[in-house]
């Protein structure tokens, strides 16, 4: 589809989306420093023709049109117009690249992570982009640093690694997905034991506040997710039929995840954006905790019943504990759209929301009312976001199913309709699956590090919608 204003608007939506991406998310992943961003977007003569001025656009056009649209577009809400948009930029960009694809370049490297955290990139492609943007970084000499304490690095030493850590992400993703047969970099993204002794991503001396902290939620975010990926490995080997070594495990983990948090610098730990007034600091505060609540959740959801709904005393409390904290997250979620209201990342909520809808299947009175408590939440802050004016699919998609459960059939509230999930929403949300709302930081639907515990089956009665599959079948978690 084409959509008229495209190239009027060109110059307009490329300013946007690369000051918005600053603004937004270039404090989560600071793989280059704001200024020296501003400075490079700045110096460009023709940043139409930039392949990562055009890649950044690409990534975050859909953010920028739904939560920041320039004046002139903000009478729209065509839901056709961000795919349309993110289209022609992903075509833009690609020609851009081609022009320079055997130039390596830390920006040509970045690009191309970008583009693949994309849904207009294919996947058959992104192997390929990922294959040129490993090799280029291998040509630049960009590796890990390994774990020193003693070690002084220079900026550029920090933002290599930085980079190389960016690059392992999308690696792991690739790998997870099946777009790469094995993982194309060194240590390789599955080799957890090598991963953990390098040094992670830190600051230097270019980072403003905002993205010192950012890149230290960032390396615990990192060590979260390898820390789940061992502990998984652990559950994996498990005895699941023997309930004192289970009551072991589940001990383990519970502490494990706890000590993480205690580790944690005491800006980031748990209620210390109670101090915090708002802004992107609070921001990094409220996101850790959700990586927490994630992470702990996901690790809970393996002690439960592989088939049938009856629970024992042990699978009772993994349960709870994993529903007090998805309602965590959803609290946390909502906490922070009060001061940063474009940070809606429906994703989140879907994951959360598709745990709490699972467990109402065990018919315990607890255990539904606090799920459905969950629900009422979820929704409130559902039905407010921007997306849903744009008929985001997974908004109303999750709008619909948790009407449908704690609504009685016919009625409506606040004069809001009960949607089911059309045809239509159904064939959209196969086209966009892979879209930017997974993950409470970042990347794709099916890109991310939790995705292979979201991949469609078939529903029951329910409707369409998406239930974790069996545990054992994913055991490639992260």
């Amino acid at each position: 589809m084409e959509w008229a204003n495209f190239d009027a608007m060109l110059l307009t939506l490329l300013d946007d989306c690369v000051h918005y991406y600053i603004d937004c998310m270039n404090h989560y992943y600071p793989v280059i420093p704001k200024q020296q961003l501003i400075q490079w977007y700045a110096s460009l003569d023709d940043p139409a023709s930039d392949p990562l001025a055009l890649s950044i656009a690409t990534f975050w056009v859909r953010h920028v049109l739904i939560h920041h649209p320039p004046a002139p577009l903000r009478h729209l809400n065509e839901k056709t117009i961000p795919d349309t948009v993110q289209a022609k930029l992903a075509s833009l960009a690609r020609e851009a690249l081609s022009n320079c694809f055997d130039i390596p370049h830390t920006h040509h490297i970045l690009a191309l992570c970008l583009l693949n955290m994309t849904t207009v990139i294919p996947i058959s492609q992104k192997a390929l982009y990922h294959t040129v943007a490993v090799r280029m970084a291998l040509a630049l000499g960009i590796s890990p640093l390994v774990w020193d304490q003693t070690a002084i690095y220079n900026d550029k030493n920090v933002l290599d690694n930085r980079l190389w850590w960016y690059l392992y992400q999308i690696d792991h993703f690739l790998h997870e997905s099946g777009a790469i047969s094995c993982s194309m970099l060194q240590p390789q993204s599955d080799n957890h034991e090598d991963l953990a002794r390098l040094q992670r991503p830190g600051p230097c001396s270019l980072d403003e506040l905002e993205e010192q902290t950012g890149v230290v939620v960032w390396s615990n975010v990192l060590k979260v997710w390898l820390l789940r990926r061992r502990l998984v490995l652990e559950l994996e080997r498990a005895n699941m039929e023997d309930p004192v070594h289970l009551k072991h495990l589940l001990d383990k983990v519970v502490d494990a995840i706890g000590t993480w948090a205690s580790e944690l610098p005491a800006y980031l730990k748990p209620g210390a954006f109670l101090d915090t007034p708002g802004g992107p600091l609070a921001e990094q505060c409220y996101s850790i905790s959700m990586e927490r609540c994630t992470n702990l959740a996901l690790l809970l959801h393996r002690f439960l019943p592989l088939d049938g709904t009856t629970l024992n005393p042990l699978q009772r409390q993994a349960i709870m504990m994993m529903i007090d904290g998805s309602i965590e997250l959803i609290s946390l979620r909502l906490a922070v759209l009060q001061f940063a209201p474009c940070q809606t990342w429906p994703g989140d909520l879907r994951r959360s929301v598709e745990l709490l809808v699972q467990s109402l299947k065990y018919n315990d009175s607890a255990i539904t009312a606090r799920c459905k408590l969950g629900l009422m939440r979820a929704l409130r802050i559902l039905r407010s976001m921007a997306e849903v004016r744009w008929e985001d699919d997974i908004c109303i998609e999750m709008i619909a199913k948790i009407e449908k459960i704690i609504i009685p059939s016919g009625t409506c509230s606040k004069g809001k309709l009960i949607m089911d999930s059309s045809p239509e929403i159904a064939s959209r949300s196969i086209k966009i699956s892979n879209n930017l709302y997974e993950g409470v930081m970042m990347f794709d639907r099916d890109l991310q590090p939790r995705a292979q515990y979201y991949n469609p089956t078939p529903t029951d009665g329910s409707g369409n919608f998406t239930f974790i599959e069996d545990p054992a079948q994913n055991f490639s978690a992260t």
